[in-house]
């Protein structure tokens, strides 16, 4: 939430596209409501399947909707959209009621650390250039302070970046189901 654009604005302020980054951000079980778990696959499936960035379209959510809500309200709320995974529904209903209460003012190396996180986790979905750069474009400016050089080299910003760029695009048990897809595929098309 220290990041673009999420981190610029507070949570009243939201629009949809600032709430669906959010919930990629929560997908992996990396922020710091971490004990919650992470939202996993759910954030991206289809609304047949009650994926969440499909739900929170099809109910036109915003920031405004969710700030500032009791606990009780913001479950009540989630579950009647068709959140039904409780574990999910806690997680965000405690991110939400978190992120309407003023934030305390984070140390430089937590910030870093906050900007390090959106962009790995952003990274490892999908392609988001316009936020992963504008991430990555402000974690290079820390780079012209000496005060802040040594966290940068602290976060193996070399190793990231060479993650990134040659990284693959699914991970491997997704990657071995499309091959595997494939080979059906061929041996239909051969049979006919």
């Amino acid at each position: 939430e220290r990041c673009c654009p999420l981190g610029k604005k507070s949570l009243g302020e939201w629009t949809l596209d600032d709430l669906k980054l959010f919930l990629d951000m929560i997908k992996e079980p990396t922020h710091k409501w971490k004990k919650f778990g992470g939202l996993g696959e759910h954030v991206d499936a289809p609304l047949s399947e009650l994926g969440y960035k499909a739900i929170f379209e099809k109910e036109r959510l915003e920031g405004k909707l969710l700030y500032g809500k009791q606990r009780k309200t913001l479950t009540d709320m989630l579950k009647r959209y068709g959140i039904k995974n409780v574990k999910h529904r806690d997680l965000m209903t405690e991110a939400f009621v978190d992120l309407s209460k003023p934030q305390p003012k984070l140390t430089e190396e937590q910030e870093m650390e906050e900007k390090f996180i959106l962009i790995r986790n952003t990274w490892s979905t999908e392609r988001l250039p316009e936020i992963q750069l504008l991430g990555l474009t402000d974690v290079m400016k820390c780079s012209a302070d000496p005060k802040q050089l040594p966290l940068l080299l602290k976060l193996e910003l070399h190793d990231m970046l060479y993650g990134i760029m040659t990284g693959p695009m699914v991970d491997a048990a997704r990657e071995e189901e499309l091959v595997q897809r494939q080979r059906e595929i061929d041996v239909m098309a051969e049979k006919r």
